[in-house]
Formats: structure tokens, C-alpha cells, sequence
């Protein structure tokens, strides 16, 4: 990760994330973690969580006594005793549902298409791609975003990848 943009490491039960705003840095942050990943990860689905999908912060929780610990995006909620709420981060790394739901909410005009194919070399890849095939918002274009990842990965990590990339392209404009 880019240093300074998001906290990585063991966190305690009352450690929190800082809270991290999306700008083209962090979405840049983002997408450099996500070519790097290799499979699902908790602390990345935490940054998208926060990053992508309406703020707050990131605290670190213990499941009923067994010390696996979990992430948990925190958010002001005035009728919630002492002014917050504790919400589940989906598996956006790990989950095809889960990052299809956020692409739907982020870039709701766009069509998404997940394939997996052969290179010339033998190899299986997901390709991800979102298009905006319609008459785009004010201020957008008609653009078409890929991502590739090897199929070991599964379809979750190159979606990501695509969503960030295209909201990259969005904030360079």
C-alpha cells in the first residue's frame, strides 16, 4: 500500500483504520493493492468497503471467543447508543455478488461482462469489462474499462480492479 494512505498490520479489538477520503490518490493506492493481490483479503475488503461503498472507518473485531478476527466498517447513527453503528464489510474480494452489487451502486449506468478465457499460451484469465453503453451523465464518456487478472484468482479481485479503474477515469476528468 501506498504509505501514509491506508493502516495495515494487526489491529487490536479497539484499534480503527483512519479514516480514509476517495480521492484519485487513494483510488490509485487502491488499484496498486489490488494488481497485487493474489486472493481474497480482509484488510483490502476494509479500504473498499470505506473507499468505494459511503465512508466511515475500519475497526477490527473478535467472533465469539475464537480469535478470528473480523472487519467492520463504523458509522455515525444518532439512534444507536453511544452515536455509532458496527456494519459487516461484504467479501468484495472474494465475492461476485458482493462486487457486482457495488458496481450497480457506483456506476449504475454501466454494463458489466465477466468472462474467462484462454491466452495463445494455454493459460485461463478473467477479463472484466464495464462499458457505459448508454447516453452517459453530464461530464462522462461512452467508456469501456478492462481488467485481467489470471483465473486463479477468481472473478471478484479483476471486478474490483475494473470498478476502481473506471472511477479513477472519472475523478482524472
Amino acid at each position: 500500500p501506498a504509505a501514509g494512505v491506508f493502516s495495515g498490520g494487526v489491529h487490536a479489538v479497539t484499534d480503527v483504520i483512519e479514516k480514509v477520503a476517495m480521492t484519485l490518490e487513494t483510488l490509485k493506492a487502491l488499484e496498486a493493492r489490488l494488481v497485487a493481490a493474489t486472493g481474497p483479503d480482509r484488510e483490502l475488503d476494509g479500504d473498499i468497503c470505506v473507499v468505494l461503498d459511503g465512508g466511515g472507518e475500519i475497526v477490527w473485531l473478535t467472533q465469539n471467543y475464537i480469535m478470528e478476527r473480523y472487519p467492520a466498517r463504523r458509522i455515525s447513527r444518532s439512534n444507536y447508543v453511544g452515536g455509532f453503528a458496527n456494519e459487516h464489510v461484504p467479501l468484495f474480494t472474494a465475492s461476485n455478488d458482493a462486487i457486482i452489487a457495488l458496481i450497480e451502486r457506483a456506476m449504475p449506468h454501466y454494463e458489466i461482462t465477466l468472462e474467462l478465457y484462454r491466452d495463445r499460451d494455454n493459460e485461463w484469465f478473467w477479463r472484466v469489462v464495464l462499458t457505459n453503453p448508454k447516453e452517459p451523465p453530464e461530464g462522462e464518456s461512452h467508456q469501456t474499462v478492462r481488467a485481467i487478472v489470471p483465473h486463479s484468482y477468481g472473478a471478484a479481485i479483476p471486478a474490483c480492479l475494473a470498478l476502481v479503474r473506471a472511477m479513477i477515469e472519472r475523478e482524472e476528468k
